[in-house]
């Protein structure tokens, strides 16, 4: 996997019970660097997972710890929750999981769940309580948080799962290790309710830097974008850059105060994608935009770019 863990923007996508759980302090603070070949969603997943274990890390260390590499691993886990009713409490999956860490013990597990018809997503969590020894192996169950009262319905799938100890390693587990471990991903959830299964839209969008001077104040890249969502309203966006002389680049996202129906709103984001900002051309190479029911429009089309910005670069200069 491509992580990067440099500590200079902000970063969250993956929806959670709620956005305010989506946006934890660890996750605010990288920026997401999307490697040829991966997506803008999982590169965001591996952006937060890697800056989580660099926290917990450096917390070991400074607690006096000795380093250890010794990984977490889970060997079984399963599906408590075959079905989930969105309208009924606590309208959220929940999962056992068998494991085993070092000495450093448990520290947190991520599940993922994605929905096989539509967008959105759903991240369970579990973690040991704050400066508690965490258990180095058994079974625990995990039911965190509860699906957004959009959610759609139909099958959902277990698809990531993240393994932190406390001492910062960690194990990630993909779609094919997971279905060996679980005797089932699958969940059913229903949702009699209100349903919003479609992305926003975006209708135009400004670069409102085309010239950033790094010896300016704040040197900031910042784009307008003109957009609407009419259910559950946009509640995230990412602009993805890239410096010049590298392959691949950073997203940097940001949040408007409530979810937006309609409007336009700005995005902004540090240039320090790989350290100390480079001069030169940069290149958009897209955008996501995601509603608070967790739906996504992911757009990297150079030529989509251009026609939206007017055109897909901008300078950077001392």
């Amino acid at each position: 996997m491509n992580l990067l863990v440099r500590v200079v923007a902000v970063c969250a996508v993956f929806w959670a019970a709620d956005l305010a759980d989506a946006q934890e302090a660890y996750m605010s603070r990288a920026p997401i660097y999307a490697a040829p070949g991966v997506t803008p969603m999982l590169a965001t997943m591996q952006a937060r997972a890697a800056l989580h274990a660099t926290d917990l890390k450096r917390a070991w260390l400074a607690a006096g710890h000795p380093a250890t590499s010794t990984l977490p691993t889970i060997s079984s886990g399963k599906i408590l929750t075959p079905t989930v009713d969105v309208q009924t409490a606590p309208a959220a999956p929940a999962i056992s999981v068998t494991f085993k860490t070092g000495a450093a013990g448990l520290e947190s597990i991520y599940a993922y769940f994605y929905p096989s018809t539509s967008g959105g997503s759903f991240t369970e969590e579990y973690s040991v309580p704050y400066q508690s020894k965490g258990p180095t192996k058994g079974t625990i169950a995990m039911q965190s948080g509860h699906f957004s009262l959009y959610a759609a319905p139909g099958n959902w799938t277990l698809s990531y799962l993240y393994i932190y100890d406390q001492a910062g390693n960690a194990t990630y587990y993909g779609p094919s290790q997971l279905a060996s471990l679980f005797p089932s991903v699958a969940i059913a959830v229903t949702n009699n309710g209100t349903t919003d299964a479609n992305p926003p839209t975006v209708s135009a969008g400004a670069i409102l830097t085309p010239k950033v001077s790094l010896s300016s104040a704040h040197p900031t890249f910042d784009v307008s974008l003109t957009l609407a969502d009419d259910v559950s309203g946009v509640a995230e966006t990412v602009i993805f850059l890239t410096p010049p002389g590298v392959s691949g680049g950073c997203g940097y996202n940001n949040y408007p105060p409530s979810p937006v129906l309609s409007g336009t709103i700005t995005n902004y984001g540090s240039l320090a994608c790989f350290g100390t900002p480079s001069t030169g051309t940069w290149t958009i190479d897209g955008y996501l935009v995601c509603d608070a029911a967790g739906n996504c429009l992911d757009d990297q089309s150079p030529a989509d770019v251009k026609a939206l910005f007017g055109k897909n670069t901008f300078k950077v200069i001392d």
